[in-house]
């Protein structure tokens, strides 16, 4: 990778995937390494082999993957039998993050790991940053987001470093106890400060027309993506930045005017189109933005992208999936772990069959 890659780190609760995913919207490829973690235990996986012969059979599925329940009951029961798996899967996370960092076709890249600052992770990173809230606000959000009791609650809280000896070792500390707009500027302004963004260069993936371009949210004006919003989404501004937060949202261009946005859920390098909010009096071509969004989604190192029949009718009803690539598959004929939670993830959320489409082979497997 010839560019800046930013670690970022924060204790439980403080905000720290929400940051990711807004320098994602901001150009940057966005590592998850619990995510990558999962994937070196996934069957071709660098760590696959090592935990089987530590652990043994009895934690595997019918189906050859590691029953992750079944290991982390062995694990977290014995101290001395966590300390075997981290030293057999931390290696390999190291191994697989140095890889994809190495392959970024993107200038801007960002890790994020709990425990960053106590691996050789935090080496490979030119830039620190720290995602900050206070206890209470980590209560609020274990209590109201993941569901958890107080007493479960408070005790993952106490369990981790004081946030203060994190925030010594910072180049960017972004406080995300403010609304979501507020974390957007602050991580807008962080990169602009720190780092100097504006003289990296996001990609121009594919040309439309020759004329309008696929590019990150944050590569435009920082008035132009609100207004696009306040104009064609019937939504508040605010739910805007909730997007930001929560999405993947690139801005099909006509040079620093957005004319529409395209809005997936990126998750464990898979990629789901969820919406397309355009400007009515314009006919977007079909098949250049579905080009568009397809290379757009390489650059973040994505393998596999799925298409809806609502979002499809809502905005390209004439499009057929078929003519490019795209099939039916259901989740027995998916052979990749990632893919086929995906693919069950949406076929849920749609409850009806989902298009899907592979763009490339799974990073790392063997």
């Amino acid at each position: 990778m010839d560019g800046i890659l930013i670690g970022l780190t924060g204790n439980i609760a403080t905000g720290k995937s929400v940051v990711r995913r807004m320098l994602v919207n901001h150009g940057a490829l966005g590592l998850d390494a619990d995510l990558i973690a999962h994937r070196t235990l996934y069957p071709g996986g660098r760590a696959y082999q090592p935990v089987i012969q530590a652990f043994g059979e009895v934690i595997l599925e019918p189906n050859g993957e590691i029953n992750r329940a079944k290991l982390g009951e062995i694990v977290f029961a014995d101290p001395q039998k966590l300390r075997l798996l981290e030293g057999l899967t931390h290696p390999a996370v190291t191994a697989d993050i140095r890889e994809r960092v190495e392959a970024a076709r993107l200038s801007l890249a960002v890790i994020e790991a709990i425990k960053l600052l106590e691996t050789p992770l935090a080496g490979l990173c030119q830039s620190i940053w720290i995602s900050q809230a206070s206890e209470p606000h980590q209560l609020e959000r274990l209590l109201h987001a993941r569901k958890m009791t107080e007493a479960q609650a408070r005790q993952r809280i106490a369990a981790q470093p004081p946030q203060e000896k994190k925030r010594r070792q910072a180049n960017v500390v972004i406080n995300t106890e403010g609304d979501f707009k507020s974390t957007w500027r602050q991580v807008r302004q962080a990169l602009n400060d720190t780092i100097q963004a504006e003289s990296i260069s996001p990609a121009q993936y594919i040309n439309i027309d020759q004329k309008w371009t696929l590019s990150p949210a944050g590569a435009l004006p920082k008035d132009a993506l609100e207004s696009f919003w306040k104009a064609h989404s019937g939504q508040k501004p605010a739910e805007l930045y909730e997007t930001l937060a929560f999405n993947t949202v690139q801005a099909v261009s006509d040079g620093a005017t957005p004319i529409a946005l395209l809005i997936s859920e990126d998750w464990n390098f898979t990629s789901a189109l969820k919406a397309v909010i355009k400007a009515p009096e314009l006919q977007l071509p079909a098949p250049a933005v579905l080009e568009a969004l397809e290379a757009a989604a390489l650059q973040r190192q994505i393998e596999w992208i799925i298409l809806s029949d609502p979002v499809l009718q809502a905005s390209f009803a004439d499009l057929d999936p078929a003519d490019f690539g795209f099939s039916h598959p259901s989740a027995e004929q998916v052979g990749f772990t990632a893919w086929r939670q995906a693919l069950e993830r949406s076929a849920r959320q749609q409850e009806r069959p989902v298009w899907a489409k592979t763009l490339a082979q799974p990073f790392g497997q063997s």
